[in-house]
Formats: structure tokens, C-alpha cells, sequence
């Protein structure tokens, strides 16, 4: 079964009187929840707001939107599985700092190099990860993105320091060693245009449903005026329709920033609220909302550089 558009709010409104203070101890058992629920939802979009609706809490709220942004980004993910973007390295996550290499090898490809920061890695089965072939001829670093099994013989994963937010999802580094894979794990198409470009800003919007699908779920428990929960869908339904659109075009970007300017309003909005939350409740959101915070200086280049494009300075 599939919803068809602005079906989540038809779902979310009808869910208000299914809402328990029920608490979800392990993100397994959320996933099991979640992984009931997705098939529902063609898209990605929806998916990450019923997601967060299921999540008694803003880790899981993170977690069901940015794996759904992953399935966006890489449709062939099967369902059930959870996967990792493996980007960032030691120097960082920009193109040029990408050391992990693959070559062709033995009838196949040898992947090596050191991977740092990825999310989900501990719970993850597949691991998509950008590695270079070499040099374009204007001396840029040739990227690609390759598929790999977090089983496959020369992967280990290595524990990094616990976050002060969302603890309940695991960072990791990855080490790769030697590890084998065939043509066709390597992705098509450029690895930094194609995949690490674009994801930033479906990582944006497909975290922004899930938070507000977790929002929407608070407003029911705890008897947010109406009022609230209409700004929360029109909020919604707005981000549906810029994730509809090209990730990378600049009137993307544009309207991500407002999105983000209401969003941040919202939540000063909402923040004497929580006082009347259960006390777990309230004591998680205020350690965990530094997450909305990660990003942000990234996020504000991607903004002017969009309004560059339109001609304003």
C-alpha cells in the first residue's frame, strides 16, 4: 500500500489519539516499529515524518530521517536495512580531503583507507562509501561511491567518543583493509556531484519531516494547542514539496533557509512547553536539541551562495 500526496497529515491527524507516553528503551525495538510502518509510505519524505512520529524521542526522530534520506538518495537500500554515508576522513569531509582509495585488483576492486564520524555505522548492514580513483586531468579529486558489506572481510569498525546529544545513535570510524568489491558496488555517476552534494540538502529536509512528525506526536501527548499542530503541518507540507524538487537547485536552497528561520521560531515558540512535559521527556529534548545546531555553518554558506546565484550580494 502507498499514500498518495499530503496523505501524512491525513495520517498524523488521525494517529493524535494513538499517542502513549510509552517508553522506547533500545533502538532496536524503535526500528522494529519503524521498519512496520515504512512500507506504507512510497515516499521518503513521508516516511521520515511517520518515523518521527513513532519515536518517543529526538534520537530516533534523527535516525528514521536520515535513513530515509539515504533510501532517497540510494533507492536500492532493501527495506529493513539501516546504512551509513561514509564521508568525512581525518582532513574532513570536502572532495579534496577524501584519502580513501579504491584500484582495480585480482579481477576486482581493493578498497583501503580510514573513515571517521559515521553515523549509524554500528547499526548499519551496508555501507556507502566515497573513496578516490585518482586525479581528473584539471588535478581534482576523482570521486566515487562504492557499496560495501559492513561484514566483508577487511571492515572494522572503531568506537569514537559518545556525543552530548542523541546518545541513543552510535559514530563510529571505519576501517578499511584490503576489502574486496565487484564493478557493480561501484555507484554510477560522479561521487561528489551525484551522492555528497546532494545529500546535504536531503539529509536537511528529510530530518526536518522526521522532527516534526516527533514534534506533532509531543503536541498530542501533551495537549499543544491546536493552533501548533497547523503550523507544524503547513510546516511539513512545505518541505514536502521543496524535497520534491532538484536537491541541488539554488531555489532549493532558498527556500531551505526559510524553512530553517520559521523552524527555529517554532521551536522558541514551543520551548516554555516543555515544562509541562514528563520529566525524561523534557530532560532528553533539552540535552538533545543542540543537534539542530550541527551543520549550521555549512548550511548558511549553501543559502548564499543560492542568493548569489539570483543576483543578490
Amino acid at each position: 500500500m502507498t499514500r498518495g500526496s499530503l496523505e501524512i497529515l491525513d495520517w498524523l491527524l488521525r494517529s493524535q489519539g494513538s499517542v502513549t507516553g510509552e517508553d522506547i528503551p533500545t533502538l532496536k525495538e524503535w526500528k522494529a516499529r519503524f521498519d512496520a510502518a515504512s512500507p506504507f509510505w512510497k515516499d521518503t519524505i513521508d516516511r521520515a515524518a511517520a518515523g518521527g512520529f513513532l519515536s518517543d524521542r529526538l534520537a530516533y526522530a534523527f535516525a528514521a530521517g536520515y535513513q530515509s534520506a539515504l533510501r532517497r538518495l540510494l533507492p536500492s537500500i532493501p527495506e529493513g536495512v539501516f546504512a551509513s554515508f561514509c564521508i568525512t576522513e581525518e582532513r574532513g569531509g570536502h572532495p579534496a580531503a577524501i584519502a580513501a582509495r579504491i584500484e582495480k585488483r585480482d579481477g576486482g576492486y581493493a578498497v583501503n583507507g580510514d573513515k571517521r564520524f559515521i553515523t549509524m555505522a554500528d547499526e548499519a548492514e551496508l555501507l556507502f562509501a566515497a573513496v578516490t580513483s585518482g586525479r581528473e586531468p584539471d588535478g581534482r579529486n576523482r570521486i566515487q561511491v562504492v557499496r560495501i558489506g559492513k561484514k566483508a572481510p577487511g571492515v572494522t569498525i572503531l568506537p569514537m567518543p559518545e556525543l552530548k546529544f542523541v546518545p541513543e545513535i552510535g559514530h563510529c570510524g571505519i576501517s578499511l583493509r584490503d576489502v574486496m568489491i565487484e564493478e557493480t558496488d561501484i555507484l554510477r555517476g560522479d561521487g561528489f556531484t551525484g551522492y555528497i552534494r546532494p545529500f546535504r540538502t536531503v539529509e536537511d529536509l528529510h530530518i526536518f519531516a522526521s522532527v516534526t512528525g516527533h514534534l506533532f506526536r509531543n503536541a498530542c501527548l501533551f495537549g499543544w494547542d491546536r493552533e501548533l499542530k497547523e503550523t507544524m503541518l503547513a510546516m511539513l507540507a512545505s518541505v514536502r514539496a521543496i524535497a520534491a524538487d532538484e536537491p541541488s537547485a539554488p531555489r532549493v536552497h532558498v527556500a531551505l533557509g526559510g524553512i530553517h528561520a520559521q523552524f527555529e521560531k517554532f521551536l522558541n515558540a514551543v520551548e516554555p512547553l516543555w515544562d509541562a512535559a514528563d520529566g525524561d521527556v523534557r530532560a532528553r529534548w533539552v540535552r538533545d536539541r543542540g543537534l539542530f545546531a550541527v551543520a549550521g555553518n555549512a548550511r548558511e554558506k549553501r543559502l548564499e551562495k543560492a542568493w548569489e546565484y539570483y543576483g543578490a550580494r
